[in-house]
């Protein structure tokens, strides 16, 4: 079994999708061409990028289907007219518009179509610096490919946090599914009244924290039947004096986003559902890691003991794998069980994650994206507590170790039983010498051609 690699138009549904800074490649091209003095940070061995070929031409644009297309780009008619923003045009070059922002897909109003959510990002401005939150956006499926923006009316029009990453999840049991929001600054709980309007709940819910999140997961690890929450949180940066880090180009030194091991990491949080609208911080009791870089977390049963377990990819830093049991703490074993590091033992630059069945053994499978000059990551289940690296062995080795990789989602696009891949790439350097700030997607297809890997 193996992928095949296409360039294509597709929305990636993550809690890290680039979606850029809404500006044309080179947008600090002329900033970026100031040398600057040699008392600032060089950060040029700091991203681990690799020496890759020469520029690839940029993607096409949309053009007319075909009937053996599998996409249609529809946006035009669609009326979606919103955009990610990250706060570039105030040219500080931070850590923090390098994350980016997530969509969800989601029936609110339980009307039998899915709506969509777009999150905002927010403003850079001033000196020192100040982070400011910009509203989300809520479209209603009207059907037909046809959406309505209904951000003011349900209530989501806020700029209290500069946003990331957003999940659903029904935490209270009233059949209406909720949201969760991460951002700069902390997150936010969405109750969902009744398919009408959302109302903040974040205070009351007990869910006030003010960490750098970027991706949550739901999950009841507790088997009380209620929806608990782990969030993944960044890094210890803070606004305030510009940073200037200077990356290696022809002819010398020229200013770019610094890199995220210039700081220390963050603990991630464990919420446990008390079952009447609140949650409890768990965190110490399940002993989960400081001072991770976390980019994207998925829940599931990896070891089929009925307990659920988390998966954390993290930005620089090995991934962590804890292990669910009957009681707290978690027990984290990435090492072990072969999913912490790349094949030769590094750390990569991980963010986002996918979870399926992807050679129907049917045990929980593992996918993330890597930074450029590192290949995105396949991990099959190899039984009870094991995962084999296959990357290279499906066709994954290579075609992605240009592009930056941040959302994913695996679906089977085509209709043959089998879980295909769709990548957001796009990089976090404005001005990278070796590859397009803005960045194609990617999709691979499962064609389920060779012999499935056997557990041992």
């Amino acid at each position: 079994m193996k992928f095949r690699c296409e360039f294509t138009h597709c929305l990636c549904l993550s809690l890290a999708v680039v979606l850029g800074c809404g500006s044309e490649p080179g947008l600090k091209s002329e900033r970026a061409a100031e040398q600057l003095p040699a008392t600032a940070t060089t950060g040029s061995d700091l991203w681990p990028v690799a020496k890759l070929p020469a520029e690839l031409p940029a993607p096409p644009r949309p053009r007319e289907p075909r009937a053996d297309d599998w996409f249609e780009d529809v946006t035009e008619r669609s009326g979606i007219r919103f955009g990610y923003r990250n706060g570039c045009e105030a040219g500080h070059y931070t850590l923090l518009e390098t994350v980016g922002g997530g969509v969800a897909l989601f029936d609110f109003d339980r009307d039998g179509d899915l709506d969509l959510f777009i999150t905002g990002g927010g403003r850079i401005e001033g000196n020192p610096i100040q982070v400011f939150g910009r509203p989300s956006a809520l479209y209603r499926n009207d059907g037909d490919w046809r959406f309505t923006e209904i951000t003011a009316e349900s209530g989501l029009d806020t700029t209290a946090l500069y946003s990331h990453g957003c999940e659903v999840g029904d935490f209270d049991r009233d059949g209406f599914p909720d949201l969760i929001v991460t951002g700069y600054g902390g997150c936010q709980l969405w109750h969902n009244d009744g398919g009408q309007r959302f109302q903040n709940v974040t205070e009351p819910a007990g869910l006030k924290a003010e960490d750098w999140s970027t991706s949550a997961a739901w999950a009841d690890f507790d088997r009380d039947g209620w929806l608990d929450l782990y969030v993944a949180n960044y890094a210890q940066w803070q606004p305030g004096k510009p940073e200037i880090c200077l990356h290696d180009r022809v002819g010398g030194k020229y200013r770019d986003t610094c890199a995220p091991s210039l700081y220390s990491g963050q603990r991630d949080r464990l919420w446990r559902n008390r079952r009447d609208g609140t949650f409890e911080d768990v965190t110490e009791q399940a002993g989960l890691l400081p001072a991770m870089r976390g980019m994207g977390v998925v829940a599931g049963d990896f070891d089929a003991d009925g307990w659920i377990d988390f998966f954390v990819v993290n930005d620089v830093h090995e991934n962590q794998l804890y292990w669910g049991t009957a009681q707290l703490p978690l027990h984290e074993g990435a090492v072990l069980v072969g999913a912490a590091l790349s094949p030769t033992g590094e750390r990569e630059g991980s963010m986002g994650v996918e979870l399926a069945d992807f050679n129907g053994d049917g045990n929980a499978d593992l996918f993330y994206t890597n930074f450029a000059g590192q290949d995105n990551s396949l991990l099959l289940a190899t039984g009870k507590r094991g995962f084999l690296n296959v990357t290279s062995r499906w066709g994954l080795s290579g075609p992605s170790r240009r592009w930056v990789g941040f959302g994913t989602v695996a679906a089977d696009f085509d209709l043959d039983g089998w879980p295909d891949l769709c990548v957001a790439n796009g990089h976090v350097l404005y001005e990278a010498p070796t590859a397009p700030y803005r960045q194609p997607a990617q999709l691979f297809r499962n064609d389920a051609t060779a012999s499935a890997y056997q557990s041992c």
